[in-house]
């Protein structure tokens, strides 16, 4: 490739495609076959716009075998990886079942670490769809509020029978720390 000729590094930057090809351990030609294959081009397309050389079916065998390259394939994925991670705050970006499904392929990688990474993504994104739902839930009824905080300690029951005077709720820390116990009792 000449210089005279500009790069297109397609929706990564340069900077990024080159810390990604060091991870992945690729060279100049492997970095720049996988940018083109990444900006939807063909093996012979790719192969000639990266650099290889020689009459077309050279450059097409040379383009055949790159794409199967252990670090082709890891510089492709870690580079879906990493457009997955900036899609987060682009509004045009995959929504998340968009983003689940790419980490799911990521997780089918023939690279450990690219598996791991995603299995890590998709845990975390599973986690904080369950900490959201934690965290909307609330209970309507204060009386069961109030006898989560009497389960705390006795301090905390003193705490809960005063909060319903105050509030005029009908409820005894007495009587909700007491429920529980004869449920238990029924169920032996």
């Amino acid at each position: 490739m000449t210089d005279e000729v500009e790069f297109d590094w397609g929706e990564l930057s340069e900077d990024e495609w080159r810390g990604l090809a060091r991870e992945a351990r690729a060279s100049e030609l492997h970095l720049r076959f996988a940018v083109c294959k990444d900006r939807g081009c063909s093996d012979v397309e790719a192969a000639a716009q990266a650099g290889y050389t020689g009459t077309r079916d050279v450059i097409k065998g040379s383009g055949h075998r790159a794409k199967k390259t252990r670090s082709v394939i890891t510089l492709l994925a870690l580079a879906e990886r990493r457009k997955a991670e900036l899609s987060i705050t682009d509004p045009s970006a995959p929504n998340r079942e968009e983003r689940r499904r790419l980490l799911g392929k990521l997780a089918k990688s023939r690279d450990p670490r690219v598996q791991q990474q995603a299995i890590d993504a998709l845990n975390r994104m599973e986690d904080a769809d369950r900490a959201v739902q934690a965290a909307a839930y609330v209970d309507p009824d204060p009386r069961n509020t109030l006898a989560e905080i009497a389960k705390l300690s006795p301090l905390c029951a003193q705490l809960a029978d005063e909060l319903a005077r105050i509030h005029k709720i009908d409820f005894s820390s007495k009587a909700a720390l007491a429920r529980p116990a004869e449920s238990e009792e029924v169920a032996a």
